[in-house]
């Protein structure tokens, strides 16, 4: 009965986590959020650029259907203002207006940039334009 005694106790001793199992674990899961998190955030941020690629093609094409109704594309003061219904030039993902050039020396003629997230003419990455004559 000593032997049972003594198993019992021991099986009472260990039906707990010790507080170093415990910090173990804890910090296995902020390694595991850390990474994930920086995964999916990069996921996001590149979300911007695909989504504004969309949205310049779009615009690209109501360009295109705008010369075959009215025989020219909108003008360069009448911008991307003229495909809209509000008169408002539109923005991309990043809030900043599409530049429109009405005379590009590019074979659609015309060309629909975004500066990507810094707003600024050049970069790399998500800061990098994207052009319409490049889609």
């Amino acid at each position: 009965t000593r032997k049972e005694s003594s198993a019992a106790s021991d099986v009472y001793k260990r039906q707990g986590m010790t507080l170093v199992e415990i910090v173990v674990v804890v910090a296995i899961l902020l390694v595991l959020t850390s990474v994930l998190s920086f995964g999916i955030f990069n996921i996001y941020k590149t979300s911007y650029t695909q989504v504004a690629s969309l949205e310049i093609r779009r615009l690209g094409d109501q360009v295109v259907i705008h010369e075959l109704v009215h025989d020219a594309v909108p003008t360069q003061a009448e911008g991307l203002a003229a495909l809209s219904d509000d008169g408002q030039t539109p923005t991309d993902s990043w809030r900043h207006a599409y530049e429109y050039d009405a005379d590009a020396p590019v074979r659609a003629g015309f060309d629909i940039t975004s500066h990507g997230s810094d707003g600024e003419p050049g970069g790399s990455g998500n800061d990098a334009d994207i052009h319409h004559s490049d889609l």
